[in-house]
This record gives C-alpha cells, sequence and structure tokens, in this order.
C-alpha cells in the first residue's frame, strides 16, 4: 500500500477521517460493509486490514507465533506489529 508523499493540512485531514468515521458508523449491514469496502479498497489493502484482525483475534486466544505464521500466512514482524498494538492498549484492537 502506498500513500501519498504530498500531505494535507490539519483540518482537512480531521474532516477527511470525520467522514469515513461517519460513512462506517452509518453502515448497518455485513452486506453493505463488504460493498462498501470492495469498493474503496484494493484486494491487498481488504487482505491486510483482515490479517490484522484475524492476527489479534489469534493473539488473544493465546495462540503461538508459528500457528499464527502458518495459519494466516504472516511474517513474526507482522504478528510482532499487532502483539505491540495490543501491548500498548489500543483500543481499537482492545475492543
Amino acid at each position: 500500500m502506498q500513500v501519498s508523499k504530498h500531505g494535507v493540512s490539519r483540518p482537512i485531514e480531521k474532516k477527511i477521517y470525520k467522514s469515513l468515521y461517519q460513512v462506517l458508523a452509518d453502515i448497518k449491514q455485513p452486506r453493505s460493509v463488504e460493498i462498501f469496502f470492495t469498493g474503496i479498497l484494493t484486494d491487498t489493502e481488504r487482505m491486510a486490514l483482515a490479517k490484522r484482525l484475524a492476527i489479534a483475534v489469534y493473539l488473544k486466544k493465546n495462540k503461538s507465533y508459528e500457528v499464527i505464521k502458518k495459519e494466516l500466512r504472516v511474517s513474526s514482524a507482522t504478528i510482532a506489529t499487532v502483539q505491540n498494538l495490543i501491548v500498548q492498549g489500543n483500543e481499537g484492537l482492545n475492543t
């Protein structure tokens, strides 16, 4: 995934995030969420997001790195990144 080198101003950044979060909050049906994510994200971006969530779930279930690596086909570094987010008290992953 590549992000543009050209940043936006802080007020614009706040507005676009607020808009994104509102759209997600307004979607009520799982199929509508699927349609939204399929329309806005590439297959690779959706898979990366889904794998991060799955890693968090596996870690919460005390699955080993080896099991997670094998079943989800992710690197130890990716697992460690998610683990660190959980340890740091990341509200999104701890929800």
